[in-house]
């Protein structure tokens, strides 16, 4: 009896010690499968396609109008996609010459529009020091690679400084902006009031050809 004992007081400890080891391996194997999931989930988030694109996107509309777009309905661009995307390549067509990814959640997909060589895609930038900007951003359907990236439409004030562009695509390719800016100063003197009226032409390439055709500037009280 006494040989007996012993052995269930191992077999008792042994039994007790089993159920933890099996559920210190199920916890093993779940954070594994959890390491798995978010190695997966990277890779997920950094490989975009066209089909991303337009999921995250809304219906293309011919107004282009910053005061009529509801940002808070938007989606917002991931940091990622704006480092692979937007912040590297140089905006060929107005301000600012780079966009850095300091303020990310200042990022919002817009609208899409497929031509025969490339894709557009618009997206909202919101300007922390002054306006909300439409940008557009041309990709070669090839290599997914930027083609082009400018200003569309913007609207915004900063100080004694109001200013605005919008208008509309008139055909396929083409669109029709007014750009307006006042400008009144804080000692009383002549403000100013400029008009300008421009057109944007994307080429078959993916490039802007931005043309100015006239602009009137008003001095005065």
């Amino acid at each position: 009896m006494k040989r007996v004992f012993p052995f269930l007081i191992v077999l008792i400890i042994f039994s007790c010690n089993e159920p933890q080891n099996d559920s210190l391996n199920k916890q093993e194997a779940h954070f594994n499968e959890d390491s798995n999931t978010v190695s997966f989930s990277k890779q997920t988030e950094q490989s975009y396609s066209i089909d991303y694109i337009r999921s995250m996107t809304i219906r293309h509309t011919d107004t282009l109008d910053m005061t009529l777009v509801n940002a808070e309905k938007l989606k917002d661009i991931p940091k990622e996609f704006i480092e692979k995307y937007i912040s590297p390549n140089e905006v060929k067509m107005g301000f600012d010459k780079y966009l850095n990814t300091e303020y990310p959640e200042a990022f919002k997909f817009y609208q899409f529009k497929e031509f025969n060589e490339f894709y557009l895609f618009t997206f909202i930038y919101e300007d922390e020091t002054c306006c909300r900007w439409i940008y557009g951003c041309t990709l070669n359907k090839d290599s997914f690679n930027v083609i082009n990236i400018g200003v569309l439409a913007y609207s915004g004030a900063d100080g004694n400084w109001t200013g605005k562009k919008y208008g509309r695509w008139f055909n396929e390719s083409g669109i029709e902006l007014t750009q307006v800016s006042y400008y009144s100063p804080e000692d009383d003197s002549n403000s100013e009031f400029d008009t300008t009226w421009v057109e944007i032409q994307l080429e078959d390439n993916g490039l802007f050809n931005y043309i100015e055709h006239h602009s009137v500037k008003y001095i005065g009280n």
